[in-house]
């Protein structure tokens, strides 16, 4: 059974907490977004693409990206490379902090023009 995103979508405006520190931006725990992403599975994966590269809130989109990562196969890896792909040639949040540099950070790419 796939997992309803707009529950998760709701719960991010309610509960998603970071920390910022110079080393990057980590998430705070929250027990009832980490379960519902924890439910997520392979079927999710194209929801979850779609979800953030239709995003426009940088934290929603770390919170989907979360979630690619959290699934582990390939269609999920596959889906945060395309992600990546997209970062480096364009930044959705120009300007912002936390923003496109501490997502690369996050799923490992470092920041733009660095490898």
């Amino acid at each position: 059974m796939s997992v309803d995103l707009d529950r998760i979508a709701a719960e991010i405006g309610q509960s998603a907490g970071f920390d910022i520190s110079p080393r990057g931006v980590t998430p705070r725990p929250s027990p009832q977004l980490d379960a519902m992403l924890d439910e997520l599975t392979d079927a999710d994966v194209p929801a979850l693409s779609t979800r953030l590269h239709g995003e426009r809130d940088a934290m929603a989109a770390f919170v989907w990206l979360r979630g690619l990562t959290r699934v582990g196969t390939p269609s999920a890896q596959q889906a945060v490379d395309a992600y990546v792909v997209r970062l480096r040639d364009e930044d959705p949040w120009p300007g912002s902090f936390p923003g496109r540099a501490e997502l690369l950070r996050y799923v490992g790419r470092g920041a733009p023009g660095q490898d």
